[in-house]
């Protein structure tokens, strides 16, 4: 056998989320149906993380094991030719056997997106969540601060979480803020050593209730505290997630060629 790793992207929209579940359809379930009709074999394939549904990926990263006999190049562009428009894998290398994208990566990164016009747009509405008014950004520097660091983030993590240590690392908590005439777009761009179910989206949902004056300024400092969820904010709607890029102390796209290369 072969040992593959994918970088992925994908717009969630239309899907249940990452892993494969009975009557729906997923990205896994997807991608797994399309590669088992390729290499006529049964093929199993490993991400380093879920993604709930309606939720998108920049950079999702995945192994899988195929035949020796593969032709890889081919694989590769028969995979993306297969594919529905809204999932592509973007980048294939081999990597050792026994190789784990689960494991192996030493952190992630999230994005969480808003965009503040006067209406909806047409072109961002499943990638961006949408508001009428903006957050105050100043009131967000103090909470963004007590995010950053170790701690128990049990208050932020969602029901049926089933990882069983709730103390994470978040290295940094950021926001990126565009203008572009009445419309802003701003990014919550959160970087860690892992996140627990439905994190992201509650810390993006405290931000924005904080943002907004409907939490006070010391809401998450309080949370971590106590670690009880309705000590939050709410969780953030999933279409304005992302999962940015994940991590490697030595990154295998980088030590590894391409299997697409000429």
């Amino acid at each position: 056998m072969i040992n593959l790793l994918l970088k992925i992207e994908y717009k969630g929209t239309h899907y249940s989320g990452w892993q494969i579940q009975p009557n729906a359809v997923t990205i896994e379930g997807v991608i797994r149906k399309v590669m088992r009709q390729i290499c006529q074999y049964p093929v199993n394939i490993k991400a380093c993380g879920r993604t709930d549904a309606g939720v998108h990926a920049e950079g999702q990263v995945a192994d899988v094991e195929v035949p020796k006999r593969t032709d890889l190049k081919k694989l590769f562009f028969s995979i993306n030719s297969l594919l529905p428009a809204d999932i592509a894998v973007t980048e294939m290398v081999k990597v050792p056997l026994g190789f784990s994208a689960r494991k192996e990566n030493s952190g992630k990164k999230y994005i969480y997106r808003i965009i503040t016009s006067p209406v909806p747009t047409v072109f961002d509405h499943e990638t961006y969540l949408w508001r009428r008014s903006s957050l105050d950004f100043k009131r967000l520097e103090p909470a963004m601060k007590d995010l950053q660091g170790e701690h128990d983030f049990s208050a932020f993590q969602g029901k049926g979480c089933q990882q069983p240590n709730p103390v994470k690392t978040l290295y940094s908590v950021d926001l990126k803020i565009r203008n572009e005439g009445n419309i802003t777009k701003t990014e919550m761009i959160f970087k860690g050593s892992g996140f627990l179910k439905n994190m992201v989206r509650i810390m993006a949902g405290t931000l924005i209730e904080i943002g907004t004056g409907r939490c006070d300024t010391d809401t998450v400092k309080r949370a971590l505290q106590s670690g009880k969820r309705e000590d939050a904010g709410i969780t953030a709607p999933p279409h304005g997630l992302v999962l940015a890029k994940v991590y490697f102390e030595n990154d295998p796209f980088t030590l590894y060629p391409p299997v697409y290369s000429s």
